[in-house]
């Protein structure tokens, strides 16, 4: 593998961890995490959103939010 190919595998990498930690925190954003404990319990696993949450309420376990899809939109235009 050329220095070429091992930057865009790390790249590609970097951006699997973000996908996966966003999906996976989506249930949480903007609460505390004594509402976290209150309204999920312990997370452990990916989650839907909870009802009437302020930001991705109706989501479904494992769903990707803004965050990821603006990552990946720089990353396109970087690699053009």
């Amino acid at each position: 593998m050329n220095a070429q190919d091992r930057k865009v595998s790390k790249a590609h990498e970097a951006l699997m961890g973000l996908v996966i930690g966003d999906a996976f925190g989506m249930p949480t954003t903007s609460y505390t995490p004594a509402i976290i404990k209150k309204l999920l319990g312990e997370v452990g696993d990916f989650l839907d959103a909870p009802s009437g949450h302020p930001l991705h309420s109706g989501l479904k376990a494992g769903i990707v939010t803004d965050d990821t899809e603006i990552a990946i939109l720089i990353a396109k235009i970087k690699n053009s």
